[in-house]
């Protein structure tokens, strides 16, 4: 015991003599960095510390001027440095900077360089894969900083969301942490994380599809309140999971509702972007009436009426919206007990044009 003991202590001693040699290998004005960076007392020397790490990564200089390649190393550091700051429960305000604390200056401070360290390094994300999202797990320990009104720490999370970019990353276990977090964030009341976190899971969708299955549930209800740009994605991960599309059944009413452009009552949506979301939605509906049309037969008459509407309006989603009506009229006619609705598809279709049909569905 005593043997196994000093041997412990031994592997300590060596754990700290590396320490040590990492750190001798850091030049001394970027040892004062961080240390400046890492103190809590001396607001002078934080502000230094801080204007000397921007001069050092020298944003917008060629790299070779500049200490960047030295900083890209110690993203970790900054990293450590920026979550103990930003998750600190000290609130001493940072003498000349109004209402702002010490401390969520300097991680604020620190996002932003790390954001002008990407310029040099766009796979900075990547590289460095593991730190980034471990702070942003830390952050989600602070739901008190991340209400809707809040509006630093969100920042620092969405300056730290978009280091890390699925264009860049080639990784598959890295895409299966970034879209749990993702989806952490998707939970979250603050608008701008929510949209960062949004845009985010769309672009994996477009190259990793089935890393986000497991979190259909959760995309649908961001959907609800207002992220619709996981429209498409939802609409692919309709087609390629058959056993989840249950999943949709329930919330199709209200899907339908902002296909048609009545929103009114749902948070998060505009015009605008409900209309450049609508293809996605066509494409949705699609392929609902394409794997399973008997759910969408309550609101057939919906669909003819929106066709109507779309033809007068010479929208690009017309053909889509038509393919639901065969798809799920044709079916329908081969059962006895569904022949009734579907004769009186052309009287629905005559009443809309000269009706008020038109009228009421005019946005859609």
């Amino acid at each position: 015991m005593k043997g196994r003991g000093k041997g412990g202590d031994e592997d300590e001693e060596e754990g700290e003599d590396e320490e040590e040699n990492e750190r001798a290998q850091i030049p001394d004005h970027l040892i004062r960095v961080l240390d400046g960076l890492a103190q809590e007392d001396d607001d002078l020397e934080l502000d230094q510390a801080a204007f000397s790490l921007t001069a050092c990564i020298g944003k917008g200089r060629v790299i070779k001027e500049t200490d960047a390649e030295i900083i890209f190393d110690l993203v970790p550091e900054l990293l450590a440095i920026l979550t103990t700051r930003a998750t600190s429960n000290d609130m001493r305000l940072f003498h000349g900077r109004g209402d702002l604390s010490a401390n969520l200056w300097c991680a604020l401070y620190i996002s932003q360089s790390l954001g002008d360290l990407s310029s040099h390094y766009p796979n900075l994300g990547e590289t460095h894969f593991h730190p980034v999202f471990d702070a942003l797990e830390k952050l989600l320990t602070r739901p008190d900083l991340m209400k809707e009104s809040s509006k630093h720490v969100p920042a620092i999370a969405m300056r730290l969301l978009t280091l890390w970019s699925p264009q860049i990353a080639s990784r598959p276990e890295q895409f299966q942490r970034a879209v749990s977090t993702l989806t952490s964030y998707l939970e979250k009341p603050h608008p701008g994380l929510k949209f960062t976190a949004s845009s985010l899971l769309e672009a994996c969708h477009q190259y990793k599809p089935h890393a986000l299955l497991a979190q259909t549930t959760q995309m649908i209800d961001a959907l609800k309140d207002g992220s619709i740009v996981l429209s498409p994605a939802l609409a692919h991960l309709y087609e390629i999971q058959p056993d989840a599309q249950h999943l949709f059944a329930q919330h199709l009413e209200w899907m339908l509702d902002i296909y048609e452009g009545r929103y009114a009552g749902m948070q998060g949506y505009t015009s605008a972007q409900a209309q450049k979301q609508r293809p996605a939605l066509a494409l949705l509906f699609r392929n609902v009436a394409k794997n399973n049309p008997t759910v969408l037969e309550p609101f057939i008459f919906r669909f003819v009426c929106l066709s109507v509407c779309l033809f007068v309006c010479r929208s690009v989603c017309l053909s889509a919206c038509l393919s639901v009506c065969l798809s799920v009229s044709i079916p329908a006619c081969t059962r006895p007990s569904s022949r009734g609705r579907c004769a009186c598809t052309r009287t629905q279709v005559c009443m809309c044009v000269g009706g008020e049909g038109i009228g009421g569905h005019r946005r859609a």
